[in-house]
């Protein structure tokens, strides 16, 4: 930058971003400039007056077995959203350690809807393997390498004995002990409109609705994943999902348009109630794995 460009600009620059179709985009914008300071320079980050703080709040066992491991950001500051930018040995990491073998993500895939962002924002990861069939003991440790400058850098990791069937969250309501009281949620569909955009069926195929309370309790409430190739793509919340509460009622259907049009052909998966949060008549129909050609 010359001192003619400085002089006429102050030193401010309008980027200017233009979407030319007719569909929202939703996306994130990284902006790199020269200079001997940045925000990712760690000495710099140790110096800002509130930082993020990564806890683990919580390790819990799903009905499967699975691991579900509670990640709350609970200091005054904001994790910034360069960090879910960062790669390979400059990821941060969230990783979980049972009998001497490591299972780990990076950020991206910890929270890609980015709710740890925000003091107090809060994800429920689900750890696919391994599953527990016997009392195991299970450490996970977020920031292990220490990529975020933290309010507390003590607090990252958390060590519980897991007991399978025995997750708080997941006890039975004992005057739901049948399967016939029971709502069954499952993915029915998975296709493409005339628009070409990936549409997801959800259908309530039990004798009994989800509870309309769900809808204004989102941390207790099933979630919808999908993924593209194999790799995580959108984590659809239940409003989103379902806005006029169909899957109250037995039989009912929740039609999710994506907006994404298909360009090329890829296999789309599709999970609804990853987490077990629901108790459902049959807990192993939630997937769907469909391939799909434009």
């Amino acid at each position: 930058m010359d001192d003619p460009e400085l002089n006429t600009t102050g030193g401010r620059y309008v980027v200017i971003l233009r979407n030319v179709a007719d569909l929202k985009a939703t996306g994130t914008i990284l902006i790199r400039y020269p200079g001997e300071v940045s925000e990712l320079d760690p000495e710099v980050e140790k110096s800002f007056k509130v930082k993020p703080d990564l806890v683990v709040e919580k390790l819990s066992l799903n009905t499967r077995g699975q691991v579900l491991a509670q990640v709350t950001n609970q200091g005054k500051g904001e994790l910034r959203p360069i960090k879910w930018q960062l790669k390979r040995l400059e990821a941060v990491t969230f990783t979980l350690e049972i009998a001497d073998r490591k299972y780990g993500v990076t950020l991206p895939s910890l929270d890609p809807e980015m709710a740890l962002r925000q003091p107090g924002g809060t994800v429920t990861y689900l750890f696919e393997k391994p599953i527990l069939d016997e009392p195991t003991r299970a450490t996970a440790l977020v920031d292990g390498n220490d990529k975020v400058a933290e309010e507390n850098e003590r607090n990252n990791r958390l060590s519980a004995l897991l007991t399978p069937r025995d997750g708080e969250r997941h006890k039975r309501d004992p005057k739901e002990t049948t399967p016939a009281g029971l709502p069954d949620l499952r993915v029915t569909s998975i296709r493409l409109d005339a628009r070409r955009h990936v549409i997801i069926e959800v259908t309530n195929q039990g004798p009994a609705g989800l509870d309309a309370t769900l809808w204004s309790t989102p941390d207790k409430a099933p979630d919808l994943h999908l993924k593209m190739d194999g790799h995580g793509w959108s984590r659809v919340p239940l409003g989103n999902l379902d806005p006029r509460k169909e899957l109250t009622r037995p039989g009912g259907v929740a039609v999710y348009d994506t907006a994404y049009v298909l360009k090329t052909a890829v296999t789309i998966d599709a999970a609804v109630d990853t987490t077990n949060l629901v108790v459902e008549a049959n807990e192993g129909n939630n997937t769907l794995t469909v391939a799909l050609r434009p």
